[in-house]
């Protein structure tokens, strides 16, 4: 981050969560969930972060290790050949047809409440100093596709100080983004941390793991799932199972594996040429 002040994030959670059913779960035993892009309460506001925001809380949820996380491009064809709109605006019937037609026990929604900033200026000494308060407030929910029902909710406030002096000016193009990760980082703690969600790893524990590939940001599956990506934290559930390394244009790295904490994997990956 380069900016001068970071004000930290604030967050409600709120206890709506009981345990979670075991509905749609799938062959790793985890119940599927879908994200969609995050709806806007004014249109004036960035409709692109809207959907940067939601990429940011899908590669933290496949890192949790609690749900199986459906690709964006499959959503997107299932919602485009429905004809629903991609926006976290879901409502409740909509989200149970949805959960349908993916096979998904559960579906993210989301909301960008607030995107402010707020000017001060000062002059002294022949100097005249500009402070821009940047603030971004989101809401997450997660609704079970059974019923339509809420079952976690939470919403998040990140700001930030940009200080200007003399001529200068500072724009705050990608200063939106900063704050979305720092909410997303909040968001997917609360998702962590709720005992609802944790209930569901009881027989399953899940451990960080250290896992690079050659060349870098390799797909990791475990056990036909898909965890992230080489080189970044990553964690993923212990015991005996099938790691998939791949990247496009290279031959998949692929072994069984007992997992425990800090197990280190390298994956030296070669290119498909040469084995022509």
């Amino acid at each position: 981050m380069r900016f001068v002040n970071v004000a930290a994030v604030s967050a409600a959670g709120f206890g709506l969560l009981p345990n979670l059913i075991a509905a749609e779960d799938t062959d790793s035993g985890l119940p599927r969930i879908v994200v969609v892009d995050f709806g806007l309460t004014d249109r004036k506001y960035d409709y692109d972060l809207s959907g940067k925001i939601s990429e940011m809380i899908q590669e933290g949820l496949y890192n949790t290790g609690l749900f199986e996380v459906l690709e964006r491009d499959k959503l997107d064809t299932v919602m485009t050949e429905q004809g629903w709109t991609n926006s976290g605006m879901v409502k409740p019937e909509d989200a149970v047809s949805m959960g349908k037609m993916m096979g998904a026990g559960y579906i993210l929604t989301g909301t960008i409440i607030s995107m402010d900033s707020e000017e001060k200026n000062f002059r002294g000494y022949g100097v005249t100093t500009r402070s821009t308060i940047v603030t971004l407030r989101a809401r997450a929910q997660i609704l079970e596709t059974e019923t339509g029902k809420v079952f976690f909710s939470r919403s998040s406030k990140a700001s930030t100080v940009i200080n200007e002096a003399g001529g200068l000016t500072n724009s705050n193009t990608g200063v939106f983004v900063d704050l979305a990760e720092q909410i997303t980082d909040d968001i997917i703690s609360g998702i962590k941390e709720h005992k609802g969600f944790r209930s569901q790893t009881n027989d399953v524990e899940i451990v960080a793991v250290d896992i690079k590939s050659v060349p870098e940001m390799a797909d990791v599956e475990v056990d036909g799932v898909f965890y992230g990506n080489a080189n970044g934290p990553i964690s993923i559930p212990a015991g005996m199972r099938n790691v998939r390394i791949s990247l496009p244009g290279y031959v998949a790295w692929e072994k069984k594996v007992m997992v425990s904490e800090n197990t280190r994997i390298v994956a030296q990956l070669k290119e498909v040429n040469q084995y022509e």
